[in-house]
């Protein structure tokens, strides 16, 4: 139940006090990654049906879904983003090999890249990351069927999978060895396969839960679709990082939603 409470306290902005967590029980709260999400999910499902028995306009309706996911993370996976879109840009040309015969990444660079990471002045790539992530999110919610069934479901699984993509995420790694002590150091360094397999076992229940409901492989179909992106933003980060740390964590969040509602936006229009 602590690695609960503490995984709900690190993925929304809820007040929870706890007197003291362990690092293995902030590795451990990576489990329940999914069940959080399952929850923030829960709760756009009953603002759209507030919003539909309410009889508001579609356009209103997109924008206090996006409201709502942005604000139930606290924006913090959103700076994650904004980092990392400031940090890779700028450190694009920056990072090389370092020692031909080891092939290891150059050190000082990547320190570079992680200086920028965490300068707390968002940037002009920060900015458009920011921007374009959400109006993605907005024109997609927009652009589908609110009223139905089938995008309810949508809503519950892209905070499910968007959450569990971050545990796959950590479990690829490793944590930089650059990057110190950071926020999601004890996460990524101290990950277990039981976490992963654990938190991949739910995130496979729930969709396929959902799936039975539709009658149809599109949940399922989805969750496979989703761990293109989390490979993606990992081979990058470990290219430009040596690894994965907080800040991909967030973007890995980010990047996933968007790619959740595109493919719920292309099934809507294919079905």
């Amino acid at each position: 139940m602590k690695q609960f409470i503490v995984a709900l306290q690190f993925l929304t902005p809820i007040p929870i006090k706890l007197s003291s967590v362990e690092p293995k029980e902030l590795s451990g709260s990576l489990r329940w990654f999914p069940l959080v999400g399952l929850l923030i999910g829960f709760l756009l499902v009953l603002m759209n049906l507030m919003a539909q028995e309410l009889d508001l306009a579609p356009l209103l309706t997109a924008t206090l879904l996006l409201l709502a996911l942005t604000a139930l993370s606290g924006a913090l996976h959103l700076d994650g983003l904004s980092d990392m879109c400031d940090g890779f840009y700028a450190g694009r040309n920056k990072v090389t090999s370092g020692d031909p015969a080891s092939g290891s990444p150059d050190r000082l660079k990547q320190e570079e890249v992680i200086r920028i990471m965490r300068d707390p002045h968002i940037g002009a790539m920060g900015a458009i990351g920011i921007i374009f992530i959400l109006l993605l999110k907005w024109s997609l919610l927009a652009s589908m069927p609110l009223g139905i069934s089938l995008f309810n479901g949508f809503l519950i699984l892209t905070p499910v999978l968007s959450r569990w993509a971050m545990v796959i995420g950590a479990a690829l790694g490793p944590y930089p060895e650059v990057a110190g002590q950071g926020i999601g150091q004890p996460f990524i360094a101290r990950i277990s396969r039981q976490e992963v397999i654990i938190a991949t076992v739910m995130t496979l229940v729930i969709t396929s839960v959902i799936s039975l409901i539709w009658s149809t492989m599109i949940g399922l179909v989805l969750m496979f679709i989703s761990f293109i992106p989390v490979l993606l933003i990992v081979i990058i980060a470990r290219k430009m990082l040596g690894g994965v740390n907080g800040d991909i964590l967030g973007a890995i969040n980010e990047i996933v939603e968007v790619t959740a509602l595109f493919v719920a936006y292309l099934c809507y229009t294919l079905i």
